[in-house]
């Protein structure tokens, strides 16, 4: 009988321990993920705080692109760290082709293809540009396979967004 006894003192203590163990990675795991920012974010907010965005997407699973536009009404882009002016338009009218290659390819019910609106009259050398691509990060990427594409129109102080993840 105390055989019985005490190994059931034991198996309640292992079950109190594993039943805290859970609920401590539970919390954990809700704190990591309420203070994580995304790369993207942190781009975003490296420019200041936008007011409101307007933000669309393919709606697919693994393969997507996204499109947004984020509103600024005091943007500091001079002090972010990833921007730069434009020196060469060319290199952004490549990802803006390829961007709008996928765009047109989507069915007429995507959100992106009905809301994208992106107008290329608006660039100039004034603006600035920040292209994050995994192909110059690691090698075994092609370029275009997976990129953000940020845009700073410096006159109407919005932000245009542009990812493609094949």
């Amino acid at each position: 009988m105390k055989k019985r006894s005490i190994l059931s003192i034991v198996f309640a203590i292992m079950f109190v321990l594993i039943a805290l163990f859970v609920i401590g990675f539970i919390v954990w795991f809700i704190n990591f993920n309420a203070n994580f920012v995304s790369p993207q974010e942190e781009v975003f907010q490296s420019i200041g705080e936008y007011e409101c965005v307007e933000y669309y997407s393919s709606n697919t699973i693994q393969d997507f692109t996204d499109f947004g536009v984020f509103y600024y009404s005091k943007p500091e882009i001079e002090n972010a760290e990833n921007f730069s002016e434009i020196s060469d338009e060319k290199e952004l009218f490549e990802y803006i082709d390829n961007f709008e290659g996928w765009v047109k390819g989507y069915p007429d019910d995507y959100e992106i293809k009905q809301y994208y609106n992106f107008d290329r009259a608006i660039i100039d050398k004034k603006d600035y540009i920040y292209i994050a691509d995994k192909s110059s990060e690691d090698d075994t990427y092609p370029k275009f396979h997976s990129y953000d594409l940020y845009f700073f129109d410096l006159q109407s102080q919005k932000l245009y967004y542009f990812h493609n993840n094949l």
